[in-house]
Protein backbone atom coordinates (compact mmCIF):
# COMPACT_ATOMS: atom_id res chain seq x y z
CA UNK A 1 0.00 0.00 0.00
CA UNK A 2 1.58 3.39 -0.63
CA UNK A 3 2.15 5.60 1.91
CA UNK A 4 -0.39 8.51 0.75
CA UNK A 5 -2.84 6.86 -1.39
CA UNK A 6 -4.79 9.17 -4.07
CA UNK A 7 -8.43 9.43 -4.77
CA UNK A 8 -9.90 9.09 -8.08
CA UNK A 9 -13.21 9.06 -10.27
CA UNK A 10 -13.85 7.37 -13.30
CA UNK A 11 -16.50 8.49 -16.40
CA UNK A 12 -17.55 5.79 -18.97
CA UNK A 13 -16.11 2.70 -16.62
CA UNK A 14 -17.65 0.38 -18.52
CA UNK A 15 -15.55 1.02 -21.43
CA UNK A 16 -13.11 -1.72 -21.79
CA UNK A 17 -10.01 0.75 -20.95
CA UNK A 18 -11.38 1.21 -18.02
CA UNK A 19 -10.53 -2.41 -16.77
CA UNK A 20 -7.02 -1.55 -16.96
CA UNK A 21 -6.99 1.88 -14.88
CA UNK A 22 -9.69 0.23 -12.29
CA UNK A 23 -6.75 -2.59 -11.96
CA UNK A 24 -4.29 0.36 -11.79
CA UNK A 25 -5.70 2.07 -8.76
CA UNK A 26 -6.02 -1.17 -6.88
CA UNK A 27 -2.81 -2.35 -7.73
CA UNK A 28 -0.97 0.83 -6.54
CA UNK A 29 -3.09 0.97 -3.40
CA UNK A 30 -5.04 3.91 -4.18
CA UNK A 31 -9.08 4.95 -3.73
CA UNK A 32 -11.94 5.13 -6.47
CA UNK A 33 -14.24 7.59 -4.87
CA UNK A 34 -16.67 8.09 -7.81
CA UNK A 35 -17.55 5.89 -10.77
CA UNK A 36 -19.95 6.71 -13.41
CA UNK A 37 -21.72 5.29 -16.59
CA UNK A 38 -24.91 5.40 -18.73
CA UNK A 39 -24.53 1.48 -19.01
CA UNK A 40 -24.72 -1.04 -15.93
CA UNK A 41 -21.11 -1.83 -14.70
CA UNK A 42 -21.67 -2.34 -10.99
CA UNK A 43 -20.19 -6.13 -11.20
CA UNK A 44 -16.77 -4.68 -12.86
CA UNK A 45 -16.53 -2.00 -9.89
CA UNK A 46 -17.49 -3.85 -7.19
CA UNK A 47 -14.94 -6.39 -7.89
CA UNK A 48 -12.16 -3.57 -7.54
CA UNK A 49 -13.70 -1.40 -4.95
CA UNK A 50 -17.21 -2.68 -3.77
CA UNK A 51 -18.03 0.29 -1.85
CA UNK A 52 -18.16 2.74 -5.02
CA UNK A 53 -21.72 2.55 -6.22
CA UNK A 54 -22.94 3.17 -2.53
CA UNK A 55 -20.90 6.56 -2.44
CA UNK A 56 -21.97 7.26 -6.25
CA UNK A 57 -25.87 6.43 -5.92
CA UNK A 58 -25.78 8.48 -2.61
CA UNK A 59 -25.02 11.17 -3.92
CA UNK A 60 -27.20 10.92 -6.51
CA UNK A 61 -30.61 10.13 -4.43
CA UNK A 62 -29.56 13.46 -2.15
CA UNK A 63 -29.60 15.28 -6.02
CA UNK A 64 -32.44 14.11 -6.83
CA UNK A 65 -34.19 14.28 -3.12
CA UNK A 66 -33.12 18.26 -2.73
CA UNK A 67 -34.55 19.04 -6.26
CA UNK A 68 -37.80 17.46 -4.88
CA UNK A 69 -37.67 20.73 -2.22
CA UNK A 70 -36.25 17.92 0.54
CA UNK A 71 -33.95 19.83 3.29
CA UNK A 72 -30.73 17.90 2.92
CA UNK A 73 -31.05 16.17 6.59
CA UNK A 74 -34.23 14.77 5.04
CA UNK A 75 -31.99 14.29 1.52
CA UNK A 76 -29.43 12.45 3.78
CA UNK A 77 -32.03 10.46 5.47
CA UNK A 78 -33.35 8.89 2.51
CA UNK A 79 -29.71 8.08 0.92
CA UNK A 80 -28.79 6.66 3.82
CA UNK A 81 -32.19 4.26 4.45
CA UNK A 82 -31.45 3.28 0.78
CA UNK A 83 -27.56 2.20 1.28
CA UNK A 84 -27.87 0.57 4.34
CA UNK A 85 -30.77 -1.74 2.42
CA UNK A 86 -28.08 -1.89 -0.29
CA UNK A 87 -25.94 -2.73 1.95
CA UNK A 88 -27.72 -5.37 3.80
CA UNK A 89 -27.82 -7.28 0.69
CA UNK A 90 -24.16 -7.73 -0.33
CA UNK A 91 -22.03 -10.72 -0.11
CA UNK A 92 -19.79 -9.13 2.16
CA UNK A 93 -22.96 -7.80 4.56
CA UNK A 94 -24.40 -11.86 4.31
CA UNK A 95 -20.83 -13.90 5.25
CA UNK A 96 -20.66 -11.83 8.55
CA UNK A 97 -24.25 -11.88 9.35
CA UNK A 98 -23.96 -15.61 9.02
CA UNK A 99 -21.34 -15.74 11.53
CA UNK A 100 -21.53 -15.71 15.60
CA UNK A 101 -20.79 -12.53 16.84
CA UNK A 102 -17.38 -13.13 18.42
CA UNK A 103 -16.29 -14.64 14.79
CA UNK A 104 -18.13 -11.56 13.25
CA UNK A 105 -15.34 -9.27 15.12
CA UNK A 106 -12.49 -11.66 14.48
CA UNK A 107 -13.12 -11.24 11.21
CA UNK A 108 -13.36 -7.36 10.76
CA UNK A 109 -10.59 -7.23 12.62
CA UNK A 110 -7.25 -6.95 10.50
CA UNK A 111 -4.16 -6.62 12.52
CA UNK A 112 -3.42 -5.62 16.28
CA UNK A 113 -1.47 -2.61 15.57
CA UNK A 114 -0.37 -1.75 19.25
CA UNK A 115 -1.51 -2.51 22.94
CA UNK A 116 -1.24 -1.67 26.31
CA UNK A 117 -2.74 -3.28 29.80
CA UNK A 118 -5.99 -4.51 28.46
CA UNK A 119 -6.43 -1.66 25.85
CA UNK A 120 -6.05 -2.79 22.29
CA UNK A 121 -5.61 -0.47 18.86
CA UNK A 122 -6.73 -2.82 15.67
CA UNK A 123 -6.60 -2.08 12.13
CA UNK A 124 -10.23 -2.89 10.74
CA UNK A 125 -11.98 -3.54 7.43
CA UNK A 126 -13.51 -0.61 7.03
CA UNK A 127 -15.95 -1.83 4.16
CA UNK A 128 -17.39 -4.25 6.94
CA UNK A 129 -17.81 -1.71 9.66
CA UNK A 130 -19.41 0.38 7.66
CA UNK A 131 -22.17 -2.04 6.00
CA UNK A 132 -22.51 -3.84 9.60
CA UNK A 133 -22.64 -1.11 11.99
CA UNK A 134 -22.44 2.87 11.18
CA UNK A 135 -22.51 3.86 7.53
CA UNK A 136 -20.35 7.13 8.42
CA UNK A 137 -17.65 5.66 10.07
CA UNK A 138 -14.12 6.90 8.71
CA UNK A 139 -10.52 6.92 9.94
CA UNK A 140 -11.49 5.67 13.13
CA UNK A 141 -13.08 5.10 16.33
CA UNK A 142 -12.84 3.39 19.72
CA UNK A 143 -14.93 2.24 22.51
CA UNK A 144 -15.99 5.91 24.56
CA UNK A 145 -17.69 6.89 21.40
CA UNK A 146 -19.06 3.78 19.06
CA UNK A 147 -21.36 1.12 21.01
CA UNK A 148 -19.92 -1.50 18.65
CA UNK A 149 -16.56 -0.97 19.73
CA UNK A 150 -15.56 -4.04 22.58
CA UNK A 151 -13.99 -2.17 25.51
CA UNK A 152 -10.78 -1.03 25.86
CA UNK A 153 -10.41 -0.84 21.98
CA UNK A 154 -9.49 1.38 19.17
CA UNK A 155 -10.27 0.87 15.73
CA UNK A 156 -8.12 2.36 12.77
CA UNK A 157 -10.03 2.04 9.39
CA UNK A 158 -8.07 0.04 6.47
CA UNK A 159 -9.49 2.29 3.78
CA UNK A 160 -5.99 4.67 4.95
CA UNK A 161 -3.15 4.74 3.63
CA UNK A 162 0.01 4.22 6.21
CA UNK A 163 1.08 7.61 5.96
CA UNK A 164 -2.24 8.68 7.25
CA UNK A 165 -2.54 6.70 10.22
CA UNK A 166 -0.26 8.09 12.71
CA UNK A 167 -1.90 11.17 12.49
CA UNK A 168 -5.41 9.35 12.73
CA UNK A 169 -4.04 7.20 15.57
CA UNK A 170 -2.88 10.10 17.56
CA UNK A 171 -6.08 11.76 17.12
CA UNK A 172 -8.05 8.74 18.74
CA UNK A 173 -5.70 8.23 21.34
CA UNK A 174 -5.91 11.04 22.41
CA UNK A 175 -9.35 11.44 22.46
CA UNK A 176 -9.96 8.26 24.47
CA UNK A 177 -7.50 9.38 27.00
CA UNK A 178 -9.37 13.09 27.89
CA UNK A 179 -13.01 10.84 27.75
CA UNK A 180 -11.50 8.10 29.91
CA UNK A 181 -10.43 10.72 32.48
CA UNK A 182 -14.47 12.07 32.24
CA UNK A 183 -14.35 14.72 29.14
CA UNK A 184 -17.58 14.74 27.14
CA UNK A 185 -17.15 13.33 23.49
CA UNK A 186 -17.98 17.14 22.40
CA UNK A 187 -15.38 18.66 24.97
CA UNK A 188 -12.45 15.75 23.90
CA UNK A 189 -13.42 15.79 20.22
CA UNK A 190 -12.13 19.45 19.45
CA UNK A 191 -8.54 19.70 21.33
CA UNK A 192 -8.05 16.01 19.53
CA UNK A 193 -9.10 17.55 16.09
CA UNK A 194 -6.12 20.40 17.05
CA UNK A 195 -3.77 18.30 17.82
CA UNK A 196 -3.90 16.10 14.80
CA UNK A 197 -4.01 19.24 13.06
CA UNK A 198 -0.34 20.62 14.33
CA UNK A 199 0.87 17.17 13.50
CA UNK A 200 -0.29 17.32 9.96
CA UNK A 201 0.88 20.83 9.92
CA UNK A 202 4.27 20.03 11.74
CA UNK A 203 4.81 16.58 10.73
CA UNK A 204 8.01 15.98 12.74
CA UNK A 205 6.52 16.09 15.30
CA UNK A 206 4.15 13.40 14.92
CA UNK A 207 6.28 11.29 16.09
CA UNK A 208 7.43 12.42 19.81
CA UNK A 209 3.29 13.71 19.95
CA UNK A 210 2.66 9.48 19.44
CA UNK A 211 5.35 8.52 21.57
CA UNK A 212 4.51 10.39 24.36
CA UNK A 213 0.45 9.45 23.92
CA UNK A 214 1.86 6.04 24.28
CA UNK A 215 4.02 6.62 27.40
CA UNK A 216 0.66 8.92 29.05
CA UNK A 217 -1.51 5.80 27.66
CA UNK A 218 1.10 3.13 28.57
CA UNK A 219 1.23 2.14 24.92
CA UNK A 220 3.75 -0.06 23.54
CA UNK A 221 4.26 -1.02 19.74
CA UNK A 222 3.80 -4.77 19.25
Amino acid sequence: MVENPKNFGIIGVAGYIAVKHLKAIKDTGNNLLASLDKFDSVGRIDSYFPESDFFVEGMLIMRRELKKGKTREQAAKIADKNEKAERAMSTLSQELKRLPKDERLEKIKKEELMTTGNVHVWLVNGEAVRTLFFLDFTEGGHDKVYPFVPDNEVWIDDDLGEGERKFVLIHELYERWLMDKGSKYEEAHYPSSSLEYFCRKYEVMSLPVLIFLRLMNGFFVK
